[in-house]
């Protein structure tokens, strides 16, 4: 389980998402991309349950961002 918290708390994962749900096109400037890594791999929250399950989350200080 360790290397599946370091798969999706990895940077390419996170960029990854941000590409997918077309985050990238609120932060053109790449500063504010770097940004909103870091910001998104704080706000996850990964729980390793026994060795078959597991709960990934997201909070934010956006209610409507967090929701989408």
């Amino acid at each position: 389980m360790k290397t599946l918290r370091q798969e999706i708390l990895s940077r390419n994962h996170v960029e990854k998402v941000i590409t997918r749900l077309g985050l990238e096109k609120q932060n053109p400037d790449p500063l504010s991309h770097e940004e909103l890594v870091q910001e998104i791999l704080v706000d996850i929250s990964l729980e390793i349950y026994r060795t078959d399950s597991f709960r990934i989350s997201y909070s934010g200080k956006d209610p409507y961002k967090v929701r989408d």
